[in-house]
């Protein structure tokens, strides 16, 4: 493999691999939808906000639900 690729029988010429760290061919495309991420982060913040409230409210009885469902004829 010094001056060739082997491609199931067929080899390409070294001219056409590309050099390792050479980026020149690629282009740089700005992102489409830059709101996006924010968006996501606000999703996110909304998200554990919600289940911060749930989980730390008093009033969801979080006892009596662990006590009734982990009960025994539940867990059996």
């Amino acid at each position: 493999m010094n001056e060739s690729i082997d491609l199931a029988g067929l080899t390409l010429p070294s001219t056409l691999e590309p050099a390792k760290g050479d980026y020149s061919r690629y282009r740089v495309v700005p992102a489409r939808y830059p709101a996006a991420t924010l968006g996501t982060i606000l999703a996110g913040l909304l998200i554990a906000a919600v289940l911060g409230s749930v989980l730390s409210n008093p009033r969801w009885g979080w006892a009596v639900f662990a006590t009734w469902f982990f009960s025994a004829p539940v867990l059996r």
